[in-house]
């Protein structure tokens, strides 16, 4: 994105009491920005609280969501929904930690830092593995798309070659896509 008075970066830094604040890099933030970054803290809050419900309100219902797992995207709230309901069963203690966030207008892209532990089944192309007990830990991104107040758009960018090595689990069994 190329740097502009209506680009906003937020560096975010760890406080004392263990949350996160944005430092405002800019002198004239494009203000949707600031508030939709305030929205993806929101989903990380909800999601680390395994709040469902507030989560699935941050999102439009016809949104669609693009990751490394999908042979398609994800289309629809309730979906989106099936599929963190399905993570958190996966992995429990599931924990996200925003790191980053910049963009322009109703794009915002973050970046986080995930991990948690395998301690329950996980469908991974078509196919259930069973836990592996094995903890992971990850960097990703996440570009989203705003309209109305809504996330109407996640597209996630993560190693997920590297996560499935960290768990353990016999990547030549494993297929995916389409």
């Amino acid at each position: 994105i190329p740097h502009t008075a209506s680009t906003l970066k937020i560096d975010m830094h760890a406080t004392g009491s263990g949350t996160r604040s944005g430092i405002l890099r800019n002198k004239t933030p494009d203000s949707s920005v600031k508030v939709n970054s305030k929205m993806i803290a929101a989903r990380v809050r909800a999601n680390n609280n395994k709040d469902l419900q507030s989560w699935e309100r941050l999102h439009a219902k016809e949104v669609v969501r693009y990751a490394p797992e999908l042979g398609k995207p994800l289309r629809g709230r309730v979906a989106l929904r099936r599929a963190l309901e399905d993570l958190l069963i996966s992995f429990p203690d599931y924990h996200v930690e925003q790191m980053n966030a910049f963009g322009e207008r109703d794009w915002p892209c973050v970046e986080f830092k995930a991990r948690g532990t395998h301690s329950g089944p996980i469908r991974v192309g078509g196919q259930v593995l069973p836990p592996t007990n094995k903890a992971f830990e990850s960097s990703w991104c996440g570009i989203f798309r705003f309209k109305n107040g809504k996330i109407v758009e996640v597209r996630e960018y993560y190693d997920l070659l590297g996560i499935m090595k960290q768990l353990g689990v016999e990547l030549m069994t494993l297929k995916f896509g389409r």
